[in-house]
């Protein structure tokens, strides 16, 4: 993402963070999180596999701009854009309704009492995006409804202890008003170094309301932005080490059950286990779902071969969504290049794949409501996938609630 020429946002600064997380597992946590007895440096080839191909696939990617949703030129569509909007807010009431709490404020751990996971979520999981065009739409056209419906789609979230949505809406609408406005570098470190700032408080904080102050640090740690800080890393850092404690306590692959999960759970409506919740019922005992952050996550699919396809693969379809952004001023490209590159941040610490169903839905939806509805792929492609998804999660919901 380059921003008045100074790129903060581009392929070069996701190789650094994902070093970055690799150093940090080397860290003696005070709070205890992570495996110590786990010896990093035996994994530094996996790390250099996937920044290999990763760039390779961004080369590839870049080579030439590749023809796909093409966005209608006309001027915002209000009835799209408030029918998905209001369906993805009612989705997401039914998560409170689920539960019988409101995480934030009640029991932070009521919200893994979910039962309504997979497809049936995906409406609820189109909040960030929802808060991030209805900021847009109401710079814009300046009118009330497109704020509040920006404010709910993050607060919604939060009062669900959430934190991956939320930190997507956010740090979202601060990227996307980047993307398409100027600003000095000197306000784009001030808002870095803000944006960090509220990363901390969001990770660690909602860290602290889900395990509780004394159980994080035995009363050891008494500075609260001290134990914010640890715990903060102790969340990006513990799937690193996790991870290879995974690698070195199996002796089979997991043929996609960990990285594909996600894919495995769309049209799954059985309670059976996939993903990080399969981690969690073979190698822990705790109760919340365990994550390995990339490339272990591939590694342990499919051997060095997985870490080197889908790290090609994911530098790949980054550029191709970079290119499309960048040669066309829409808002939608600009959207979707955020979504997919907070989806690879996002990546190093859940191990998923960062074109994963959740990414697809939000693009599919966002093409629905953007996209050029005269053509012939928007109506017998798009729409009915539109209708039948809602329709799918409806049926799923009424089965598992």
């Amino acid at each position: 993402m380059k921003l008045r020429g100074y790129n903060i946002f581009g392929t070069l600064v996701f190789i650094i963070c994902l070093w970055l997380l690799y150093l940090s597992a080397f860290l003696d946590n005070p709070l205890g999180w992570g495996y110590k007895d786990i010896d990093m440096t035996k994994y530094f080839h996996l790390y250099l596999f996937y920044t290999i191909f990763f760039v390779i696939g961004s080369k590839v990617g870049g080579i030439k701009e590749i023809k796909f949703f093409e966005a209608s030129i006309r001027g915002i569509r209000r009835n799209k854009v408030m029918l998905i909007s209001s369906l993805a807010l009612i989705f997401m009431l039914f998560k409170f309704i689920n539960i019988r709490d409101i995480p934030l404020f009640g029991n932070p751990l009521s919200r893994y009492k979910y039962s309504l996971g997979g497809f049936p979520d995906y409406p609820a999981r189109f909040l960030p995006v929802v808060s991030i065009y209805s900021f847009w739409i109401y710079r814009r056209v300046k009118e009330a409804p497109f704020l509040l419906l920006c404010i709910l789609s993050i607060l919604l979230p939060l009062f669900f202890t959430q934190r991956q949505d939320v930190i997507i809406a956010i740090i979202g609408i601060f990227a996307i008003t980047y993307l398409r406005s100027k600003y000095s570098l000197y306000k784009i470190f001030l808002t870095m170094i803000g944006g960090s700032v509220v990363l901390l408080l969001l990770i660690g904080g909602l860290g602290v309301i889900r395990y509780g102050t004394y159980n994080l640090s035995g009363g050891t740690i008494d500075d609260p932005f001290q134990l914010l800080f640890w715990v903060t890393i102790g969340e990006i850092s513990t799937s690193s080490s996790f991870g290879a404690y995974i690698i070195e306590n199996t002796k089979e692959y997991f043929y996609g059950n960990y990285s594909l999960g996600e894919f495995y759970g769309v049209l799954n409506i059985s309670d059976s286990a996939h993903g990080a919740e399969l981690l969690r019922t073979l190698f822990t005992d705790q109760d919340t779902a365990q994550s390995i952050g990339i490339p272990f996550s591939f590694y342990l699919d499919f051997g060095i071969y997985g870490v080197i396809i889908f790290s090609f693969l994911s530098g790949l379809i980054y550029k191709v969504i970079y290119l499309k952004m960048k040669n066309n001023g829409k808002l939608v490209y600009s959207i979707i290049y955020v979504l997919y590159t907070l989806q690879l941040f996002w990546s190093l610490r859940s191990g998923s794949l960062p074109f994963n169903p959740i990414f697809l839905y939000q693009a599919i939806m966002l093409y629905f409501i953007f996209g050029k509805y005269h053509s012939k792929f928007y109506k017998n492609v798009i729409t009915p996938i539109v209708i039948m998804s809602f329709g799918l999660s409806i049926l799923f919901a009424l089965i598992r609630f």
